[in-house]
């Protein structure tokens, strides 16, 4: 049993052999509140009615929730993930289809063995996928890095003018939390695709806003670009 401290509890996760066999396997997570009693119990999930999977690793995301490594098998042992909810371990099905992620590497088996969590909604995970018969058999180890598709770019600049500046032509650049593209806007108008660095041609004098969101595959947007006023002296 793999446990954890979340920032209302404990989480824990396990694997439950099934029968007949005792062979195939699910994982379960249970939860307990701050005083150490019992949360609603534990769970038992399935990728699929036909899949086995088992349970390695377990990381706390900062707001509490549980992202569980291993791997399932169906036809082929594959490196998975899921996530489920601090209070009830309830599985999180905005995360990736329907609260998994099966990540097939190279050709044959492949486990995820660690998995972390950073502040910005990555997921590390660390394991091996099998590279060959041999003799011996083969596996190399692996990193990999995952974002949730359910949070937007976080986005911010990184380079910009001085907040007073006699320089009539300023130049931003920036950079999201996540690979990205760009959207600016200057002065209020409509944002338009663009590359960091952002130069602008010759500008009147006075105060001028601009302001910058990263935008990700799916076309989610950051709900709060990144914003940079200055003025251009005469």
């Amino acid at each position: 049993m793999i446990v954890r401290r979340e920032p209302e509890g404990i989480g824990a996760i396990s694997n439950v052999h099934v029968p007949p066999n005792w062979v195939s396997s699910t994982i379960f997570v249970t939860s307990f509140d701050g005083g150490n009693a019992p949360g609603p119990g534990f769970l038992t999930y399935s990728n699929t009615p036909t899949s086995t999977e088992r349970a390695i690793d377990l990381a706390v995301e900062p707001n509490g929730d549980l992202v569980v490594s291993g791997d399932v098998k169906d036809t082929l042992d594959s490196m998975g993930l899921s996530r489920y909810a601090p209070v009830d371990g309830a599985i999180d099905t905005g995360f990736g289809d329907q609260g998994w992620v099966v990540a097939p590497l190279g050709t044959g088996t492949s486990r995820a063995r660690g998995v972390a969590t950073q502040s910005n909604g990555r997921i590390l995970a660390t394991g091996e996928y099998f590279l060959s018969d041999g003799p011996p058999v083969k596996y190399r180890p692996f990193l990999a890095r995952f974002h949730d598709d359910a949070k937007a770019p976080q986005t911010k600049i990184t380079g910009q003018p001085p907040r007073r500046s006699h320089d009539p032509t300023p130049t931003f650049k920036f950079a999201a939390d996540m690979p990205a593209s760009f959207r600016c806007s200057l002065d209020g108008k409509a944002f338009k695709n663009c590359n960091s660095p952002k130069n602008y041609a010759p500008l009147d004098f006075g105060g001028h806003i601009f302001r910058v969101k990263g935008v990700d595959s799916l076309d989610k947007a950051d709900p709060t670009p990144a914003r940079a006023a200055f003025r251009i002296l005469k």
